[in-house]
Formats: C-alpha cells, structure tokens, sequence
C-alpha cells in the first residue's frame, strides 16, 4: 500500500476517534450538569414541601430545549404511593391558556377573528333581558376579561340547567348571564371562557369538546377532562387541607369540573405534557413560531398591560412573568414565563394552599438559578 494512503487512513481514524470522543465527553458534561441541576431543584422542593405540608407535588423547570422535573408526595394521603411524571393534576383555570390557544390558531387559520362580535354568531340572544349592555362585546374581549360579564349564574347549581348537551348547557348559562346587569371592567370571568367557547362551536360546527381532543392529539398531549382519580382511583386524588371536615379528600363527588365547563376550567394533565405546552409558548415568546407563530404568542401574553389572553402580566420581584393560577378546590397550581431569563415554571399541587408567599419565594429562588 502507498505510504501517502495508510498515513490518510490513520489520520482520519484518528480524526473520527477525535470526533466521536468529544461527543462522548461532551455527553457526560451534560449529564453531570443536568443532574446537579435535577438534585438543587429536588433539595429545595423537598424543604418547601416539608415546610409547608404538602401532600404531593410536582415543580417542572422549563428551557426552550429542555426540562428538569422535581416530584415528591403522596397520589392519596395516608396512603403509600408516591406521585410519579405520569400522574395527573387537574389544572383549574391553567385551562383557560389551551381555550385562548385553540382560539388563536382558529384567527391564524381565518376561522375566526379575535375581533368578531359575540351577537354577530349569537343574534338571536340579543333580546335577553340585560343584552344590549353587552352588544359590543367580542371574541378578544370575552377571552381578556374584559367584557364585563356577571358570573353569579355559574356558581348557582340550582340555576344550571340539569339535562342537555354541554352546547345546551353552556347556551343555557349564556342566557341566564344576558339577564343579569355587567360588572365592572377587567372583572375576571369563567362564563366569558364559556361564552368564548359558544362562538368557536358555533363558528366550526364542532363541540368544544372535540376541538380539545384534536388540538391535544395533535400536540400529542394526554389529559383527562374533570378530577384525575374520577377517572382512576390509582391517580392523583385532590385534598381541601383547609376543610374542617376529616378525611375530606375522600368525599364522593359528582365532578362538577367535568361537566359542561371544560372552556373555563376542566383539564388534568400530567406535568410533562402541561410542560411541553408551556415550553411551546415560552419558544414563542423567544421569537421562535411552532404551532402558533410568534406573533401570536406574544399577542396572546403581551397584549395589555395585566390580563390578556388566558395569561396575565405582572412583577414577581425583580422579574417581569406571564403567568396564571389555578385552583379547583382540591388541587392547586401557578404556572410562570419569564421571557426575558428563558425559563418558565410550573407548580402542580394535589391539595388547597394558603400560603402563596411562599411559593413565589420559591419561584424566585428557582428563576435565579436556572436563568440564562
């Protein structure tokens, strides 16, 4: 063989060894550092939950390309097993984001404009008693909280129709709110989610109910709709820790979240599919479109300066968030974007809190470590 060849051949041996090693290094490095990243978020997350006495909860950390995942507690209190990834937590208005979502990808599509009028799909409800004070109300408005909608009816079971559809039922609500006089502006509203959803039914032919499940399935995310151990008993029960009666987890209930209100606060999923969600929006923010342009992102969070689009703005310290909470009685949760440091952080909890300093604090502590 000639010489000039074998000294080729070696080099370039050597040159794909070379290459090859420095993945391998370069592999481990991230392995290492993505650990002690997982062990600091595990260490104060069992303190929180220790110092607070947390029945179970799971804290994702979000970055544009990856997650770190702390989970701890209890799927039932008294009970032995312990909250996995794959567990469900039912997510309250943190639901309300995959409303505005559908909604925003309908305005991308043509389908609907943010800016169309609620009377322009729903004519003849205009005739109800207190109507024509909302006649200006639109899509946007009803999605921002800022269509003054008066929510006494959804909280009056006697009041919500008993039999029907959820279209029927959530029509029903409708009505009975186009009686009542408006509140204030910037009042936060779950029928203006319902109503929201009225439109995007009406406009498509298609229940909101579908509309969930296709988006979901085509963002390959799983959930269920109401409580999670309504649908097996082996997943994640709720706790009203603040309820004077004992053992009150363990009250049957007809699930009222899984009814005909999913567009204001039905969902539960688990934290790592919510979590692939939250990062779609956090890429967006970051100027990157995938499912929604980025565009429509930061429409969807930035628009105004405190509530928008199934987000509101505000400061949590030093820090300027898109965020929103979540609570269903038995299960609490706070979601964050912060834009700006390229990190988001969701806290899924199975039970009531009380003490909401105290997550901030943690979700201060949590942002100043994992910033860019």
């Amino acid at each position: 063989m000639n010489p000039s060849n074998i000294k080729n051949i070696l080099n370039y041996t050597f040159s794909k060894s070379s290459i090859f090693s420095v993945l391998i290094m370069l592999f481990l490095v991230n392995q290492s550092f993505s650990q002690q990243h997982t062990k600091w978020l595990d260490s104060i997350c069992q303190n929180f939950k220790k110092e607070q006495h947390i029945v179970g909860m799971t804290v994702a950390v979000i970055k544009p390309d990856t997650s770190y995942y702390s989970v701890s507690g209890l799927r039932k209190q008294d009970e032995s097993d312990v909250i996995t990834l794959k567990n469900k937590f039912f997510l309250a208005s943190l639901s309300k984001a995959f409303t505005s979502f559908i909604a925003k990808k309908m305005e991308e599509d043509g389908v609907i404009s943010f800016e169309t009028k609620f009377f322009d799909v729903f004519p003849e409800l205009l005739t109800e008693k207190k109507a024509k004070k909302y006649a200006e109300i639109t899509l946007g408005n009803l999605l921002s909280h800022k269509a003054k909608i008066n929510d006494v009816c959804i909280y009056d079971e006697t009041q919500i129709l008993k039999e029907g559809t959820h279209a029927e039922k959530r029509y029903h609500l409708a009505k009975l709110t186009l009686s009542k006089s408006p509140k204030g502006k910037n009042k936060y509203s779950n029928v203006g989610y319902i109503m929201a959803a009225m439109m995007l039914e009406k406009t498509t032919g298609v229940s909101f109910e579908k509309l969930i499940q296709k988006t979901l399935h085509d963002l390959s995310l799983t959930y269920v709709i109401g409580y999670p151990n309504t649908h097996n008993k082996k997943d994640t029960w709720g706790h009203n820790v603040l309820s004077k009666k004992e053992r009150s987890f363990e009250l049957s209930e007809f699930n009222f979240y899984k009814d005909f209100q999913l567009p204001c606060w039905g969902l539960s999923m688990s934290t790592i599919d919510y979590s692939k969600f939250i990062q779609m929006h956090l890429n967006g923010l970051l100027g990157n479109d995938n499912v929604l342009k980025s565009k429509s992102y930061k429409e969807l969070h930035q628009t105004f300066k405190k509530r928008n689009y199934g987000w509101e703005k505000m400061k949590l310290g030093a820090y300027t968030i898109s965020t929103h909470d979540g609570s269903g009685d038995v299960f609490f949760g706070r979601t964050i974007i912060v834009a700006k440091e390229e990190i988001a952080i969701s806290i899924l909890m199975n039970q009531t809190v009380s003490d909401l300093k105290a997550i901030n604090d943690l979700l201060e502590e949590i942002v100043a470590h994992y910033k860019k």
